[in-house]
């Protein structure tokens, strides 16, 4: 399951979140923004991990959901809707 939308951020990151029993990653290179999920965290890892060497850079980002406050990073995406983009549709 990928997906590629246009996105006004200019800023190159690798981010990987659990959400809904899935591993996302989302790439974000020249304002076009990609998502992956996965249903192994090994196999998350593995993709942020290329990713991230193909775009040198130093580091990708673990993000943590907290249900009551959202995400620890800087983004906030509702619950629902995270889960809706792992495909999760039992809430």
């Amino acid at each position: 399951m990928g997906g590629t939308v246009q996105n006004t951020k200019t800023q190159t990151v690798v981010e990987v979140v659990e959400a809904c029993g899935e591993w996302l990653v989302r790439v974000v290179e020249k304002g076009k923004e990609d998502s992956r999920s996965f249903e192994l965290e090994s196999y998350a890892l593995a993709f942020a991990e290329g990713q991230r060497i193909r775009l040198n850079l130093d580091k990708f980002v673990r993000l943590q959901f907290y249900r009551s406050r959202g995400f620890a990073g800087s983004v906030t995406i509702p619950l629902d809707e995270l889960c809706l983009l792992a495909g999760d549709t039992s809430l």
